[in-house]
């Protein structure tokens, strides 16, 4: 998902996500995204950021129960 490799994910790089799996979100609603996740206020998501907001849903398999 990081297209540059770079060590974090950007508005570009989830709107690029988004439109390859065919959701249409909005600028605003990426955003609003990134900011959720984005504890450091860098404006960026890293991969512990990442990793934090996925294992809120329940859903990603590598987080360790609470």
């Amino acid at each position: 998902m990081d297209t540059e490799e770079n060590g974090f994910l950007t508005l570009a790089d989830l709107k690029q996500i988004c439109e390859s799996v065919n959701l249409n979100f909005s600028n605003k609603i990426i955003q609003e995204m990134i900011e959720e996740a984005d504890n450091t206020g860098d404006g960026k998501i890293s991969l512990t950021e990442f990793t934090s907001i996925m294992c809120q849903t329940g859903r990603f398999k590598y987080c360790a129960p609470k």
